[in-house]
C-alpha cells in the first residue's frame, strides 16, 4: 500500500513537469520547420502555466529579436528567477544597453 502511494505521488509531482517540457518541446519542432510564431506561443505557454525557465528565456529571446523589449524583459527577469543562466545575461545586457528600460550599469552588474 505505500509503495502504490509513493508511486502515486511521484507520478502527480512529475506530471506537471512533462506538461510544461512538451510546450518547449513543440516550440522547438516548429522552430525546426521556421514556425517562429508557433514557437514563440508554445513558449510563451511553457513559461505563464508552467514556469519553465528554457520556455521562459526562449520567448524572451524571439520577443527581443523582434525588438518587443517591454515583453523581453519580464521573461527573461522570470527565466533568471527560475535559474536560467541565459535569461540572467539577456536581462544584464537589456540594463546595460538601455532596451525596454533606462541605462543602468549598477542594475546590470547583480545578473
Amino acid at each position: 500500500m505505500k509503495k502504490t502511494v509513493l508511486s502515486l505521488v511521484i507520478a502527480i509531482s512529475f506530471s506537471g513537469c512533462f506538461l510544461y517540457n512538451e510546450n518547449y518541446n513543440a516550440g522547438q519542432a516548429a522552430l525546426k520547420i521556421g514556425d517562429v510564431t508557433a514557437a514563440k506561443e508554445q513558449f510563451k505557454i511553457g513559461c505563464d502555466t508552467g514556469n519553465d525557465r528554457y520556455s521562459c528565456y526562449n520567448f524572451s529571446y524571439y520577443a527581443h529579436e523582434d525588438k518587443d523589449y517591454e515583453q523581453a524583459l519580464p521573461y527573461a527577469k522570470k527565466a533568471c528567477d527560475l535559474g536560467n543562466y541565459k535569461g540572467c545575461a539577456a536581462l544584464a545586457y537589456m540594463y546595460e544597453m538601455g532596451e525596454g528600460v533606462q541605462q543602468s550599469y549598477s542594475k546590470a552588474i547583480p545578473y
